[in-house]
């Protein structure tokens, strides 16, 4: 009751007792014995063997209990069967037990004309055999419930008759149930169906009000048949909001959670964190050419592809726009790749850009549930703070290790200068060199001592030169 089991025997007994006691107590009488004491041949006292049929009756007042059994739930999930699949089979079943019943009570009105020496429909059809019978009942049912009645099969007896008029009554009912019961499922099968239908249909009205380029309405139609093609739900958030909170990190986490093992922030984690991490994921799509995330930009998070492939590019590669055709160079990333986890705890600039190449669904793990949940692990938090930190300091020091050889090469190049005129286009080149460098701290000094070099170098150099122009003047006044 409300959910809750009942254990007390009193209120069982008086539930039991304002429900189905009166049912099984009437399906319980033999009514078989009954008959057969009244009448041993077959007659119309028969037809009280049919009251034990009022049982089933509980199973279609029952069915949601039976629907909701752990049984049958289980039964769904190893079989692998779609709801309205189950309820098609559901369905022809109910019509073919009710065919059954009616089959059988037409050919029990003519055996018990038979038996009383009347003219009955299976001496017009000229059939004997029990099971000739049967077929040629369990046709006439059939016609006679689709409403198509081709007339070959007809009752001759007046008991026949009233019969086959309770029997058209219950085929009208029975079709008419069945095709509105059809037309539903189908309906509810085909939501998706219909949806992406009217996205295409009012893609081209659009585009015809609003003149469309042919090459724009072509990709918006490509991306709307890929979303078709791998995205099942219309809304995907929609049904996982429809869980518990922990019904959807479960799903997120079996569904998501393969990829973790690849991700060097998501791997070692335990199951409770990436269930968090996993409830916050979300499914982009993304069309050829696009860019996922642009150089230079702050990380918003860790992306995982799914479905297509895309590649990594640099500063001195430029993408190509989605409408060309062709390939863009850099490093290919495949479905099932990890990527954007370089400067997502300490928020540096991406050092490239990230282009899908085909149609692409990713998923992406947004920052800040990132570092929410990875930072309550002391210890993978500091491990990845240090990892971190490592490939900043390799990156400096690759960085200072360049411009050190450039202020090596400045240096000789000064050392080798002998005049004027040849330092200052020296410095003049290097200078344009530095200039091209990124002006921090290191790269004024280096110019500061350029500066102070050059002007060193040529105090030198008009030194050694003025014991020369000493001489001449001597020697000239001589």
């Amino acid at each position: 009751r409300h959910g809750d089991i009942v254990t007390s025997r009193k209120q069982i007994v008086s539930h039991y007792l304002k429900t189905w006691f009166v049912v099984d107590l009437i399906a319980a009488i033999p009514y078989i014995i009954i008959t057969s004491t009244v009448k041993n041949e077959l007659s119309y006292w028969n037809l009280v063997d049919f009251i034990v049929l009022i049982k089933c009756f509980k199973i279609v007042v029952n069915w949601k209990q039976i629907r909701m059994s752990e049984t049958v739930t289980w039964l769904e999930v190893k079989i692998g069967i779609k709801r309205s699949n189950a309820m098609i089979l559901r369905l022809f079943c109910g019509v073919l037990l009710i065919s059954h019943w009616v089959a059988c009570l037409f050919y029990f009105f003519s055996k018990i004309a038979e038996n009383n020496g009347s003219y009955s429909w299976m001496q017009a059809q000229g059939v004997s055999s029990n099971v000739d019978c049967y077929i040629v009942s369990l046709y006439f049912t059939v016609t006679t419930i689709t409403t198509i009645g081709y007339g070959d099969v007809i009752p001759v007896t007046t008991n026949e008759r009233i019969y086959v008029i309770f029997a058209m009554l219950v085929g009208v009912f029975t079709f008419a149930l069945a095709v509105g019961f059809l037309s539903n499922i189908l309906h509810e099968a085909a939501t998706a169906e219909i949806y992406y239908r009217g996205l295409l249909d009012g893609l081209q009205r659009y585009a015809d009000a609003n003149r469309l380029p042919d090459d724009l309405n072509f990709r918006i139609r490509r991306y709307f048949l890929h979303l078709k093609l791998h995205q099942t739900f219309i809304n995907e958030a929609q049904f996982l909001n429809a869980m518990t909170p922990a019904l959807r990190a479960e799903a997120n986490r079996a569904s998501f959670g393969t990829f973790a093992n690849q991700s060097v922030t998501l791997r070692g984690l335990d199951d409770v964190s990436i269930s968090r991490i996993s409830a916050a994921v979300t499914r982009i799509s993304f069309a050829p050419g696009e860019t996922v995330y642009h150089e230079g930009s702050f990380p918003r998070g860790i992306y995982v592809l799914v479905i297509g492939h895309g590649v990594k590019t640099f500063a001195d590669q430029q993408p190509l726009s989605s409408g060309h055709d062709g390939q863009i160079s850099g490093e290919p990333i495949a479905a099932g790749d990890v990527f954007g986890e370089e400067g997502v705890l300490f928020q540096h600039r991406r050092s490239h850009s990230v282009v899908c190449t085909a149609f692409s669904d990713v998923l992406f793990i947004p920052v800040d549930e990132l570092v929410r949940v990875v930072s309550r692990d002391r210890k993978k938090w500091k491990e990845l703070r240090r990892r971190e930190s490592i490939r900043l300091w390799r990156h400096a020091l690759s960085i200072g290790t360049t411009k050190a050889r450039m202020s090596m090469i400045s240096y000789k190049v000064l050392e080798a200068c002998n005049n004027d005129e040849s330092v200052n286009r020296r410095v003049e080149y290097v200078e344009k060199r530095l200039a091209a460098e990124t002006m921090d701290s290191s790269t004024l000094k280096l110019r500061r001592d350029t500066e102070r070099f050059r002007r060193r170098r040529t105090v030198r150099f008009h030194e050694r030169r003025r014991p020369l122009n000493n001489a001449e003047d001597e020697s000239s006044g001589t």
